[in-house]
């Protein structure tokens, strides 16, 4: 019995430190994902944020990053003035994913949205979310001013903010 309850307690805490947190896909993030923060780094920055030190590590171009919220839903990290990237684990039936929101600062804020799973094997983000188009914007107008409009503007800017509560 004494046996069956050790090996019990075992599955239990490996399934439990196998769970994808947004602090775990912050620091096992490839460099694909977080190309100017090496690995190193990211510990570095979340032992400053949880112990309450307001302190930026150098990223691998000499800049400042600042891991500013990290919770049960969100990992955001500051990279010096320009960009925001916020790491969210999302359920996904009884499997969870990682939604990256990388804001880019230019100088209004401009989104990109991108899904992975716990691999970090990417997902088509088209069949994930529906992304804002020029449409949503101008509504109904006519094919020729459409044409120019998307010569005009190749592509949209907008500011995506994940909620926990909504």
């Amino acid at each position: 019995m004494k046996q069956l309850l050790a090996i019990l307690a075992l599955l239990i805490a490996s399934t439990l430190s196998a769970q994808l947190t947004p602090r775990s896909a912050f620091t096992t993030a490839p460099i694909s994902v977080l190309p100017a923060i090496a690995e190193p780094t990211r510990l570095d920055m979340i032992d400053y944020f949880e112990s309450g030190i307001n302190r930026p590590s150098k990223t691998i171009f000499e800049g400042d990053a600042v891991l500013t919220a990290l919770d049960d839903n969100i990992a955001s990290i500051s990279i010096g003035d320009y960009q925001q990237i916020d790491i969210v684990v999302l359920p996904y039936g009884n499997k969870a994913i990682i939604m990256i929101i990388d804001h880019l600062k230019t100088p209004d804020t401009t989104s990109t949205i991108r899904f992975y799973n716990s691999r970090w094997e990417q997902f088509d983000t088209d069949k994930m979310l529906r992304l804002p188009t020029l449409k949503d914007w101008t509504g109904k107008i006519d094919k020729n001013l459409r044409i120019d409009l998307e010569n005009a503007l190749p592509f949209i800017m907008y500011d995506a903010k994940y909620d926990p509560a909504t």
